[in-house]
């Protein structure tokens, strides 16, 4: 994949959603919920502490019987790996696989600018695939409309056909 990630991000700004790692999980959940996201930046004194996601909410309500007692610190995935505007998807990517995550942040001079998803990774490369598979159905119908290579075609075809009998 050629794309960087930058190419999927664009220029606008977007809201990154924090947490502070003293709230309770049950506050968190509500804050993913209204923001319709899959993860909170942990911050604390400004600076990023962690990130909370819904697999560390789960992992952490399965181990734990007072729901309402957990804290984001309790929960929290703390050494945050990131990835920068310019690094490719495939390296993004790569990380994703080969850590298990879904989110990644975006740094830049700095600051999180995003949070890349699993599944902004999987549009973008559903994207390129079917830019492929435009460009090779558009060969395929120009390699039929063209006399000379499908008679070499059907030449090839029946030599083939002629060898085995």
């Amino acid at each position: 994949m050629n794309k960087t990630v930058r190419d999927i991000i664009g220029a606008a700004q977007v809201k990154i959603h924090t947490v502070s790692p003293e709230e309770s999980i049950i506050d968190a959940v509500r804050m993913m919920s209204n923001n319709s996201v899959g993860c909170l930046i942990v911050t604390k004194d400004s600076r990023h502490v962690g990130i909370i996601t819904e697999r560390d909410i789960a992992r952490s309500l399965a181990d734990d019987n007072d729901v309402y007692s957990i804290k984001v610190k309790d929960a929290m995935t703390r050494m945050v790996r990131f990835v920068g505007p310019e690094d490719t998807l495939e390296h993004a990517s790569q990380i994703m696989r080969t850590k298990g995550f879904r989110h990644l942040p975006v740094f830049d001079e700095g600051e999180i600018i995003y949070v890349l998803s699993i599944r902004d990774i999987a549009f973008a490369e559903v994207d390129e695939l079917s830019s492929d598979v435009k460009v090779l159905t558009d060969h395929v119908f120009t390699w039929e409309l063209d006399g000379e290579k499908r008679q070499f075609y059907n030449d090839v075809i029946n030599a083939k056909q002629s060898a085995k009998a």
